[in-house]
Order: C-alpha cells, then structure tokens, then sequence
C-alpha cells in the first residue's frame, strides 16, 4: 500500500481521514505497521472500512 510507505516517511501530516475506502485487512496490516515508525500523525480514522468483521 503507497499510502502506509508514505506514512513512514511523513513528518508534516497530522491528521488522516481514511473514512469510506474499502481498506481490508492487510491495507490495516500495512498503516499499523507504517504507525509503528510515523512519530507526527495524531489522528486517524478508519470509520466504515472492511478491516474486521
């Protein structure tokens, strides 16, 4: 997922509304894992997305 290997590198990007974009499972996989290295991004929503069940 580009946006997750962005997000590794991003040190401007705060907040990051992901509402409504079919992310799945491994599209959640690639921004947690991503978020384990971003130091900036503050507030994420994933609202209304296939990640679980």
């Amino acid at each position: 997922m580009a946006l997750a290997e962005a997000l590794k590198t991003n040190a401007t990007l705060t907040v990051l509304n992901l509402r409504d974009n079919n992310i799945g499972p491994e599209g959640a996989i690639a921004l947690a894992d991503a978020l384990k290295i971003n130091t900036t991004l503050t507030y994420l929503s994933l609202w209304n997305n296939t990640i679980g069940p």
